[in-house]
């Protein structure tokens, strides 16, 4: 198993957004910098990973509850993401 701490310092998300301009990202890296860590067992890209791939397209509209069932995502981690996603959805003049 991966952990994070495998990963070279210039491969890492948050070391990657601090190093470059932030729409270098993946949408995957921009999830695993909001997510923040990882869990025993999954680093914080594939949990990020996982949660892209589940919900793909629809993220902008899904809650809570159905963050929560990812392996590796707690109700903390489901609210940083969502007020992510709200925060984008406000600047960018959205309702």
């Amino acid at each position: 198993m991966r952990k994070i701490t495998d990963i070279p310092d210039i491969d890492k998300p948050r070391e990657k957004l601090m190093r470059k301009d932030v729409s270098t990202l993946s949408n995957v890296e921009l999830l695993a910098v909001l997510i923040g860590r990882g869990v025993r067992g999954r680093d914080v890209l594939q949990v990020a990973s996982d949660v892209d791939r589940r919900f793909k397209d629809d993220l902008d509209r899904v809650g809570v509850e159905e963050l929560v069932k990812i392996d590796g995502i707690g109700a903390v981690k489901a609210s940083q993401i969502l007020a992510g996603f709200e925060l984008a959805r406000r600047y960018s003049g959205k309702n």
